[in-house]
């Protein structure tokens, strides 16, 4: 059951837009810093437009990734933690993956950032098996 919960989530990370994974990761980050997050603070942190704000967090609020309670805090649902928490994990992952490999730090950080978002969950578990496999050796 863990591992078709699991690959329905990968498929999902993969499908949903850039975008909207960005908008997920700041609201996780505020919620770890300040707490309770209004459209107010993605808007400031993101230097976006209000009302752009606005639209996103509707179509965020009706995919489940968040809810917004009657203070208009918003906050992530179990769906939108777990797929920032797995982007993070992939992130971590491919970087120290990369480091490894000889790639300079900074290229490493920016090309884990955008493989992160593109990189399929079967092919990241294999990367990750052979990691985990030549680290400890």
């Amino acid at each position: 059951m863990t591992e078709i919960k699991s690959y329905i989530a990968q498929r999902s990370i993969n499908s949903i837009h850039e975008t909207t994974v960005n908008y997920l990761e700041t609201i996780y980050e505020l919620e770890n810093k300040i707490g309770k997050v209004k459209s107010a603070d993605i808007h400031r942190r993101m230097n976006i437009a209000r009302p752009t704000v606005s639209a996103r967090v509707k179509n965020l609020s009706d995919n489940g990734y968040i809810t917004i309670d009657t203070n208009m805090h918003i906050h992530l649902t179990t769906l939108g933690k777990d797929m920032v928490l797995q982007l993070h994990e992939k992130f971590e992952c491919l970087y120290i993956f990369l480091i490894t490999i000889g790639v300079k730090e900074g290229q490493a950080h920016e090309d884990a950032n955008k493989l992160k978002h593109c990189i399929s969950g079967v092919t990241f578990e294999c990367i990750k098996t052979f990691y985990e496999a030549i680290r400890f050796r």
